[in-house]
């Protein structure tokens, strides 16, 4: 009889230690108002930043981070293209809702890029020389037997 009212009490302090923890909740969004899909969530020990619990927004943005002990965390949402968002949070056994929650992006603008490419003057295929006519310096009436003269000792054998 002892021992069914010892296992009686242990199952009721179970249930009213689960009771005692706290959720966490909200919605990401971008600043254009569109939810951020697989954002990181992350509940932090602000001591030493060691994870406690994580969680991912879903398709809504919305996230959830269940059976939260009592007390101070930090609260950080990663996505990539983001700044990071960090808040120190204080968990109660009640149910926290931080609302909408919106990130600022991180893109940066790239300066232009310019490709110039060089002509390859020669190119020998077997036993065929191919020139590059552009690439040589010629008289504006010059033959393909001028620029073949011009260039004999330049690509020889």
């Amino acid at each position: 009889m002892k021992k069914l009212i010892l296992l009686l009490l242990l199952f009721i302090s179970i249930s009213i230690s689960k009771a005692q923890n706290g959720t966490i909740a909200g919605h990401i969004k971008s600043t254009a108002n569109e939810p951020l899909i697989g954002a990181a969530v992350t509940l932090l020990n602000p001591t030493d930043s060691a994870l406690i619990k994580g969680s991912i927004a879903d398709i809504d943005g919305n996230f959830k981070i269940a059976d939260i002990t009592p007390g101070n965390y930090v609260l950080k949402i990663s996505f990539l293209g983001y700044l990071p968002y960090i808040q120190a949070i204080t968990a109660t056994a009640d149910s926290i809702n931080l609302g909408a929650i919106v990130m600022q992006s991180n893109a940066k603008q790239l300066g232009s890029v310019n490709v110039q490419g060089v002509a390859t003057p020669v190119i020998v295929k077997g036993d065929t020389t191919q020139y590059n006519a552009g690439s040589f310096k010629t008289n504006p009436d010059a033959t393909s037997e001028d620029l073949s003269n011009q260039n004999a000792g330049h690509y020889c054998c």
